[in-house]
């Protein structure tokens, strides 16, 4: 378990921002008044200018937004997309077709053909929404003859038609089938860098960030796979593909955004990269990455799913499941094994394994292999430090799961959902999420309150007066979750809190087994989630809740259809013994950031370095706080300094006077190397480290106590802190 800074919560908190230039002020002002940090807005591609691809079309939506958010104080996480409903620059053309065509024609006849480019030019939509769909790939300029580059998907009548011009053909290759350069395809790679240098200069300006230590926003490359995608192949635009082993560029893609980013000449300081072509698949890794790479990104959405109906042995389901002791059981094509009974709609789905397309083995600070690629929290390229991981859309939306939802539950479910997002994947190691979205129906995702945007627009972009009823629960929520943690102090290191045992005083089943060790009933108290984050040297704040699998069960049937109350657990009793807190004296709250009111806590022992308390948990995050008597302990600062001769010296400091034990090893173990013991107490502490091998690279470990309390640097064995090399001799 971590215990991350309270700072990481603080800033971890985002939306997509999906709200025109009238209403950006307003709402980025009500974003960041609810505790919203980042904002990820899109500007794709075909927002530049076909004659000039520096400059954008509408110059006025963009500053309206990104400077809204320089306003308020939100990031803005900017997406570099290029759907291909409009993928780049484009131009518009009419032609006219003296006949028309049918469905399945290879060519057509044009007249009033003077812009048409050869491979660049096309006939839109046929029923999608998709730029130049059937590419014109020769034209006979002497009898209008026009080659098409696949079959038409659908008639084309005889008259007018308004065809696009494309800047760049559709991604290919960057080399023809002989190994000699492919001209088409580098020049939309270049085309690529010149949006991501226009969109990144435009955002320098917007935000007055020129010559500034931190330019003040982030990219993410691409939206979705799944959804747009098209411009990504020129064979998607071919029938039969021009390519025959050609699939897409989307590593150059990443790579080349990279490059340019981090280059000191573009003049972006600070400015991180996440490869949202990861947002939908589970194969992408810090392994993997190109160097430089800040995140790879996820889209974790999950519907409803009902078991044991779900477990169809196909899709998801299809592999060999286990039973509780880690054995096989049974067989997937017969079906004969135990399937559990409920209902599953839960923001931490992917966080639970129970499909093998989850997030935990990129949270985890365990590395593991999979299909002979390492994944993990601190999986890296070469050379290069380990790659995070951002959530970049994701949300429940209740009236996909109950059309006849009322907006009052749904908002109130959503401010449930919003807590649990937050609290939750931060705690298991995200940088931060950007929920879907700002507007988005009452009932569905949004999460901006339909009634505060409706008075926003009809008060023609000003803030409304009084904010207060058109809050949303998820607006209120956030603002309230973030708030018990400030001022939270930047620690660089934590003390790990430890949750020591979970009792369950009065036991409710989340499913039912059948009474075997092999298929045992799973009960609250094993889906009780405490998340320690940690404001200064003697604070601490926890989000804590019981992580219910469904957020929209019903447990009071005999309330209204619309009464939010309906799918509210009924609040629950448990005991907890924490470690390595310091409990004697200490003062413990407890808070409902829904509701913004104290819950009961009672305190029922305490020792120098443990703390037993009775506390109430309900379906989303209440928050515990622990403040200590006194400063407890904290490593706060690190340095190994190698010489040549196999000796290094290593140098750390306390904020209160402690022991400390210092191990080395040659693996990520860190022990058997060399081993130092600090008996003396001191803030301040210098060990010198010997009989190491020249030329060896060597991992590292602290652990400092005072007073019972103990604080470890690093905290997880594959943590690349504390990791030197001694130089040769």
């Amino acid at each position: 378990m971590d215990t991350w800074p309270a700072t990481r919560l603080i800033e971890g908190t985002g939306i997509n921002l999906n709200v025109g230039p009238e209403a950006a002020d307003a709402v980025a002002q009500h974003l960041a008044k609810n505790g919203f940090r980042h904002a990820r807005i899109e500007f794709g591609w075909g927002s530049f200018s076909y004659d000039d691809p520096l400059r954008l079309n509408d110059r006025a939506r963009f500053e309206a937004v990104v400077g809204a958010c320089r306003k308020h104080g939100l990031r803005p996480l900017l997406l570099l997309n290029a759907h291909h409903g409009y993928p780049c620059p484009i131009k518009a053309l009419r032609v006219t077709l003296p006949e028309g065509a049918p469905e399945g024609a290879t060519q057509v006849r044009i007249e009033g053909a003077a812009g048409v480019v050869p491979g660049y030019t096309g006939f839109n939509g046929f029923g999608e929404y998709w730029a130049a769909r059937v590419i014109i790939t020769d034209l006979d300029p002497a009898t209008g003859l026009a080659k098409l580059s696949r079959p038409l998907p659908g008639e084309l009548k005889a008259g007018d038609h308004e065809v696009y011009v494309l800047k760049y053909q559709p991604f290919g290759p960057l080399a023809l089938p002989d190994g000699t350069p492919n001209p088409a395809g580098q020049e939309t790679l270049d085309g690529w860098v010149t949006y991501v240098k226009a969109l990144t200069s435009a955002a320098r300006e917007v935000l007055g960030t020129d010559g500034a230590a931190d330019a003040g926003f982030d990219l993410e490359v691409w939206n979705e796979l799944t959804f747009g995608s098209k411009f990504l192949s020129i064979n998607n635009y071919c029938d039969p593909p021009r390519f025959a082993d050609f699939e897409w560029v989307i590593g150059d893609m990443v790579a080349r955004t990279v490059q340019y980013v981090k280059d000191p000449a573009s003049g972006l300081p600070g400015v991180r990269v996440g490869d949202g072509f990861n947002n939908q698949w589970p194969w992408g890794s810090g392994s993997t990455a190109c160097p430089g790479l800040d995140a790879i990104n996820k889209h974790p959405y999950a519907g409803f799913r009902q078991f044991p109906e779900a477990d169809n042995g196909r899709e998801a389901y299809r592999l060999q499941p286990l039973n509780a002791l880690g054995q096989p059981d049974g067989k997937v094509e017969e079906g004969s094994y135990f399937k559990p009974a409920f209902g599953l709609l839960m923001p931490e789905y992917y966080l639970c394994a129970y499909q093998t397309e989850h997030t935990i083995r990129d949270l985890s600070p365990f590395t593991t292999d999979l299909y002979r690629t390492n994944h993990g929290r601190f999986t890296h390229p070469e050379g290069a430090p380990p790659v995070t991981m951002w959530i970049t859309e994701t949300g429940i939306a209740p009236d996909e799961r109950d059309k006849a939802v009322t907006p009052e539950a749904a908002r109130h479910i959503k401010g449930k959902t919003t807590l649990r997002y937050f609290a939750c994947f931060v705690a298991k190691g995200a940088g931060f999420l950007t929920l879907f979205c700002a507007d988005g129906r009452d009932t569905w995702l949004g999460l901006v309150a339909d009634s505060f945007l409706e008075a926003v627009k009809a008060g023609a972009g000003k803030y409304p007066e009084d904010d207060a009823p058109l809050t949303s629960p998820a607006m209120f929520a956030t603002r309230n979750l973030v708030r018990p943690l400030g001022p939270a102090e930047p620690l660089r290191h934590t003390r790990a809190l430890e949750l020591l045992r979970v009792e369950e005083p009065e036991q409710r089943l989340v499913f039912e087994g059948d009474g075997t060790p092999e298929h045992p009933s799973v009960y609250n108290r094993e889906v009780f989630t405490f998340l320690p984050f940690q404001v200064d040297d003697h604070t601490f704040a926890v989000p804590y809740y019981v992580m219910t699998r469904d957020v929209m069960q019903v447990w009071h049937p005999d309330l209204a259809a619309g009464d939010p109350a309906r799918y509210d657990m009924p609040p629950e009793t448990f005991v907890l013994d924490l470690g390595n807190v310091r409990g004697v004296g200490a003062t413990v709250s407890a808070y409902d950031p829904l509701r913004d009111a104290a819950v009961p806590v009672t305190v029922l022992g305490a020792t120098g370095t443990t703390l037993r308390l009775r506390v109430t948990a309900a379906d989303y995050p209440y928050v515990l706080n622990i403040t200590e008597a006194r400063s407890g302990l904290l490593i706060l600062d690190l340095r190994v300094s190698s010489a040549p001769g196999g000796t290094a010296v290593f140098g750390y400091r306390t904020n209160v006077p402690a022991r400390g034990l210092v191990t080395v090893g040659e693996d990520t173990h860190r022990t058997g190397a060399a081993e130092f013991r600090c008996d003396d107490a001191a803030t301040e502490q210098r060990v010198p480290l010997t009989g190491l091998k020249a030329g060896a690279m060597y991992w590292l470990r602290v652990r400092a106590t005072a007073d019972g309390l103990e604080a470890v640097w690093p905290r997880w064995d594959e943590d690349l802190q504390g990791v030197f090399t001694v130089p040769a001799r």
